[in-house]
């Protein structure tokens, strides 16, 4: 999910047509999309939806926002520019919402101030993980892609990292349930 905030600014200012204010207000499309996502979510989870399975949707949401994303060209219209950046977003809002949940919850009630630092420090290592990750794909790619090519492919990859989470956790809390 952090590859939006890495890659998408570049994207936009290359886009002709775009005010550098233009540019920001799509951008903060997928965060308003985790803001509006993640009180729903609040709402949901533990009463009509576990929050294994909120994880498991969070993280197909993801997929799919970069995947709307890893299609853009200079002639998508804005309208599905914010589309795919809120779709990440959703996702992003749910998937954090679940996983925070699931931290605290492993924990007893008493080391729940531990839960809360346990989930921010994971969180810090995997965007910084996945920001290392997808620099040096895109950097990779940049020698012998166009900008737009390289930017295609890195989301596409990134997608597919979202949805192959999205099916680890499937698989992996359909074990659990089974044990």
């Amino acid at each position: 999910a952090f590859s939006v905030w890495l890659l998408v600014p570049y994207f936009l200012a290359r886009v002709p047509g775009y005010t550098l204010t233009e540019s920001g207000a799509i951008l903060a499309a997928a965060a308003a999309g985790a803001v509006l996502a993640a009180p729903i979510g609040g709402r949901l989870v533990g009463r009509y939806v576990a929050a294994e399975r909120l994880a498991i949707a969070g993280a197909a949401a993801i997929g799919g926002g970069l995947l709307l994303l890893s299609a853009w060209t200079e002639q998508t219209p804005t309208a599905l520019r914010v589309a795919g950046l809120v779709v990440q977003g959703v996702g992003l809002g749910l998937f954090q919402l679940a996983y925070s949940d699931i931290v605290a919850a492993a924990l007893p009630l008493g080391d729940r101030g531990v839960a809360g630092s346990l989930a921010l420090l994971t969180r810090t290592l995997g965007t910084v993980t996945a920001a290392s990750i997808v620099l040096m794909v895109f950097d990779m790619l940049q020698p012998s892609h166009s900008f737009v090519e390289a930017f295609h492919r890195t989301f596409q990859l990134a997608a597919l990292l979202a949805f192959a989470a999205a099916g680890l956790l499937a698989f992996s809390s359909r074990k659990i349930g089974a044990s």
